[in-house]
């Protein structure tokens, strides 16, 4: 099957990997060129860094985190509310750094940025490049109401 999958965050990044991973030919369409920094960083259980290798994405090198032993919840003044150990092989890494790592897990071909989702133009026979998508995954889009 044909998946569209309309931002490269990673919910998208991850629904391509595991899709791909069923067979499923994925594009991703995104309109940022660079990785936005937005949000917090990502803790990993040894768990689930287990299962994001099993999919092909190695946290190494500069997208590999560090370990955390212990994470602390603190109030606006700086001051600990709430601390707990980390299990051994926990690690704390960076949305961008994350979202690296996933990328590098997927072919090049499946990300196709565009600066405007209005400027995206679906497959015609002069840019058949495109897959046509059967299925989309993302966010609801406001301008326009598009039929894959």
């Amino acid at each position: 099957m044909n998946i569209g999958i309309f931002g490269a965050g990673i919910a998208g990044l991850m629904s391509a990997i595991a899709l791909r991973a069923q067979g499923h030919c994925c594009h991703i369409y995104e309109r940022s060129r660079q990785a936005q920094d937005a949000g917090m960083g990502f803790i990993l259980m040894p768990e689930g860094i287990d299962c994001l290798q099993s999919f092909g994405v190695h946290l190494t090198g500069a997208s590999g985190g560090v370990p955390l032993d212990r994470y602390c919840c603190r109030d606006a003044a700086g001051e600990i509310l709430y601390e707990e150990t980390m299990p051994a092989g926990a690690r704390s890494i960076r949305r961008r750094d994350l979202t690296a790592a996933m990328m590098r897990a997927l072919p090049v071909d499946d990300i196709l940025i565009f600066d405007e989702l209005d400027g995206l133009s679906l497959p015609t026979a002069q840019n058949p490049a495109l897959a046509k998508p059967c299925f989309r995954i993302g966010p609801p889009l406001r301008r326009r109401s598009w039929k894959l």
